[in-house]
């Protein structure tokens, strides 16, 4: 049993545990306060039971029922509010021997009721599987190990004499045993389906991001960038703040393809990509949107604010130095730099303004910064 045991527990990454039992607490919690409370409000028809097995004295095991019922409710809604969460388990362990307590207390009150109601034991471990979804599994083990040997020490004590200790041993000790494995087996399938959830969702996040992401340059690529900038410039235009836009295209790109290969081309790209990165702030927007050519959108810049970063850009790009078999590479680049005004209604166009500057910028004589505002 043991090895099967052990078998259950290891087809799990351990180090994958805690954080999947965590998910598994979130996801069942509401599971527990239910089944909880359904365990409360069977108290009538328990006590109908009891009036079925001893028509004389069943009013005397009246007040047993309604304390497991109030000792119940109040644990739903210690559970439901989640006061003290660390403490969980043990309010969990203490709620569920308090309730057996009471309940060999009620069997004393019932004629041959421990003879009768000893059964009770094994659906109570039964129920434990449904309860105990919103714990861990050593939550559950300990209320398992609990309820199977607490009544034992009390009798020992001589605080429950009329306990059928063999009755008692023959119904919890192997149900017990086989409840544990049902719990595993059952924490096993339900962490599994959280782990394949959780990849799904991984994978999912993962192929949205490939779908928005440059794959060379690892920036926005073109669909990206304007998903993004789209919405910065509307909010800018909403609450009348300023924004600016720089289109940048690497110096006589064809040129470098052609001397030192497209390999050495890529790599011009990255460096360009992670020069941009190490500069401008997280807030900014960024992209590759053609083949050597990148845009940065800049909320809450002004036009002279993005002339200099777009000065800082140039003179970065020009300290790039690239060792190739065929000697050192070194290159310019030439910007477009444009402030965007409330009336600019889209970011194409903003960035065709921009493109018309750095345009201007190649002609005269490429490796500067040209700007240029919004008409």
């Amino acid at each position: 049993m043991l090895t099967i045991l052990s078998q259950i527990r290891n087809s799990i990454p351990r180090e994958k545990l805690p954080e999947l039992y965590q998910e598994k607490v979130r996801k069942y919690h509401s599971f527990t306060v239910i089944n909880v409370i359904l365990g409360a409000l069977l108290t009538p028809f328990l006590i109908a039971w009891d009036f079925a097995v001893d028509p004389t004295g069943w009013k005397d095991a009246v007040p047993y029922r309604i304390a497991i019922m109030v000792i119940l409710s109040i644990f739903a809604l210690y559970f439901h509010l989640n006061l003290w969460p660390k403490l969980k388990t043990y309010f969990f362990v203490i709620t569920m021997v308090a309730t057996q307590a009471v309940f060999l207390g009620l069997l004393d009150q019932l004629d041959d009721g421990h003879k009768i109601g000893s059964g009770a034991f094994l659906v109570w471990l039964m129920f434990l599987p449904l309860i105990s979804m919103g714990l861990t599994f050593k939550g559950s083990l300990y209320t398992i190990f609990a309820l199977s040997t607490a009544p034992l020490i009390w009798h020992s004590l001589g605080l429950t004499p009329n306990l059928l200790v063999d009755v008692f041993i023959m119904y919890t000790w192997p149900f017990g045993a086989i409840i544990v494995i049902i719990i595993m087996v059952n924490d096993k399938l339900v962490l599994q389906t959280i782990r394949d959830q959780r990849s799904l969702q991984e994978a999912k996040e993962k192929a949205e991001i490939l779908a928005q992401t440059d794959s060379l340059s690892g920036m926005n690529n073109r669909r990206a960038f304007f998903d993004l900038g789209e919405t910065a410039l509307q909010s800018a235009k909403r609450y009348n703040r300023a924004l600016s836009l720089i289109a940048l295209d690497i110096d006589h790109f064809k040129r470098i393809n052609d001397t030192f290969g497209h390999a050495i081309g890529d790599i011009a790209i990255k460096e360009v990509a992670k020069t941009i990165g190490n500069i401008i702030r997280t807030t900014d927007i960024s992209g590759r949107i053609g083949g050597e050519e990148f845009a940065i959108i800049l909320p809450e810049t002004s036009l002279e604010s993005a002339q200099e970063l777009a000065e800082r850009l140039r003179h970065s790009i020009k300290e790039i130095n690239i060792v190739t078999d065929n000697g050192n590479l070194a290159f310019t680049a030439s910007f477009g730099v444009v402030g965007l005004k409330k009336e600019n209604p889209t970011l194409n166009e903003a960035l065709n303004q921009a493109d018309a500057a750095l345009y201007k910028a190649k002609e005269h004589g490429r490796d500067r910064v040209v700007t240029a505002l919004p008409s």
